[in-house]
């Protein structure tokens, strides 16, 4: 009964010095590579606020966008404005 308890264990440990030796033999012999160096952290910039309908940049920029409008209708957009006095076709 020993001799079969015996038997079992052999190749478990076979296996075992198997397992060592093809471990040995797969081992990478280069030396490790050098540490990275350590990062360098960006500065961050503080967000921008975004802005709100009531505030006074918001409310510059609506009047310059309607300005703008106002300039491109009507007689002032047209070609013929810069030479108000010169004669058609002649």
């Amino acid at each position: 009964m020993a001799g079969l308890a015996f038997a079992s264990f052999i190749p478990s440990l076979i296996g075992g010095l198997g397992a060592m030796a093809i471990g040995s033999m797969l081992k990478d012999d280069a030396p490790a590579p050098a540490a990275a160096p350590a990062a360098v952290i960006p500065e961050v910039e503080p967000p921008t606020t975004m802005p709100t309908a009531n505030s006074r940049e918001s409310k510059a920029a609506a009047r310059r966008s309607m300005a703008q409008q106002m300039a491109r209708r009507g007689r002032a957009s047209t070609i013929l404005t810069d030479n108000a006095d010169a004669k058609l076709g002649g």
